[in-house]
């Protein structure tokens, strides 16, 4: 589980958790509809004015934002034969 207070430690919780399940940028990329480039840039924390936004206004608040793990893909770092959570039906 990861508090996310900044748009950098948000990123490193993306990667932390795209290398525990053995993908590269450019698969996790393919798998969220996105290029790799974009998931570089949310790793490294650079993200959407409106991401920032949103953390400065959950703070404001007294809010945090939490991710927790909800598979066990990611969980357990397992991708043999399974796709990713949310892949329902893309295919």
């Amino acid at each position: 589980m990861a508090n996310l207070t900044d748009a950098e430690r948000l990123g490193r919780t993306i990667r932390q958790a795209r290398k525990r399940a053995h993908l590269t940028q450019a698969e996790l990329g393919q798998f969220a509809g996105v290029d790799r480039f974009t998931i570089a840039n949310l790793e490294q924390g650079h993200f959407t004015t409106q991401v920032r936004r949103l953390l400065a206004v959950v703070e404001v608040v007294g809010l945090e934002l939490t991710l927790t793990p909800r598979s066990r893909l990611l969980a357990s770092g397992d991708t043999a034969g399974e796709s990713p959570p949310g892949d329902e039906g893309r295919r």
